[in-house]
Order: C-alpha cells, then sequence, then structure tokens
C-alpha cells in the first residue's frame, strides 16, 4: 500500500508547484484536485469565521469572501458540519460563550455581545436550547467547587 501513497503524493506534489492547476486524476478516477481545493475551501472557511465571529456574519459576504453563490455555500456547510450555516455560526458563538463564562465573570449580556449575538433573548433561547440551563447557571455550575469524597 505504501507505493500507492508514494506516487500519490509525488504527483499531487508536482500538481501543487505547476503554475496551471487543473483537476489531477490519480488512479481509479479519483480527483486529488477537487479534494485538495475542498479541503482549502474549508480552512478559507473556518478562518473567515474566526476572525469575524464577534461581528455580523451574512451568508452573502461570506459567500463572496469564499468566492462562491450562496446557494453552493450553503450545500457546503451542510455537507461538512451537518448543520446550516446559521446553525453552524451559532453553535461557534455558543461554544465561545460557553467558554468565556466558565473563564472569566463579565455578565452575560457582555459575552453575549462579544460573541456576535445582536439580540439577548435570543441568546439566552439559544443557549438554554443547547446547553440545558441559563448563562447565569451554566457559570455557576462550572465555577462552583465540586464536592470531595
Amino acid at each position: 500500500m505504501a507505493y500507492l501513497t508514494r506516487s500519490i503524493d509525488a504527483e499531487l506534489l508536482k500538481w501543487k508547484e505547476s503554475p496551471r492547476r487543473k483537476p489531477l486524476l490519480v488512479r481509479g478516477a479519483r480527483q486529488v484536485g477537487k479534494s485538495c481545493s475542498i479541503r482549502h475551501l474549508g480552512e478559507t472557511f473556518k478562518y473567515y469565521l474566526e476572525i469575524n465571529l464577534d461581528g455580523n456574519i451574512t451568508l452573502g459576504e461570506t459567500a463572496a469572501y469564499m468566492k462562491m453563490n450562496k446557494s453552493a455555500l450553503c450545500k457546503f456547510v451542510k455537507k461538512h458540519t451537518g448543520n446550516t450555516f446559521t446553525d453552524y455560526v451559532n453553535s461557534l458563538r455558543l461554544e465561545k460563550a460557553a467558554l468565556l463564562l466558565a473563564s472569566t465573570t463579565d455578565p452575560a449580556c457582555d459575552i453575549a455581545y462579544d460573541c456576535g449575538f445582536t439580540s439577548i433573548p435570543y441568546f439566552h433561547r439559544l443557549f438554554s436550547r443547547t446547553y440545558g440551563t441559563t448563562p447565569c447557571n451554566y457559570r455557576k455550575k462550572c465555577t462552583s467547587p465540586t464536592p470531595s469524597r
């Protein structure tokens, strides 16, 4: 099996160094060029979200940054994350909010705004739905000392 990997790696290296990249076909009609571009799209998407997570992330602006149309971006996100674009962005924001709630003493409303939520009731509703408790109760659970036996 190692001989297959070496030949693919060598062809992939040649393809990466070529000035005009075309989809690279390898035995078995597998497009290595396509898988590389998908990996690059995923990295670009994650980078864009990390940089803009605390701001207003729109589907249109993200699609323009990714050089895709809106429907292609929606299909890409759904295929690779299992969530819709909005659900995926909200889940990232909620993860960041949970981390900040557990590690800081900032008020929950400030954390919500820092994570990109513009509506406090919407933040509370999503947080409660995802974590099964309110943000303040979540903080209490995370910061309260666990009883030792």
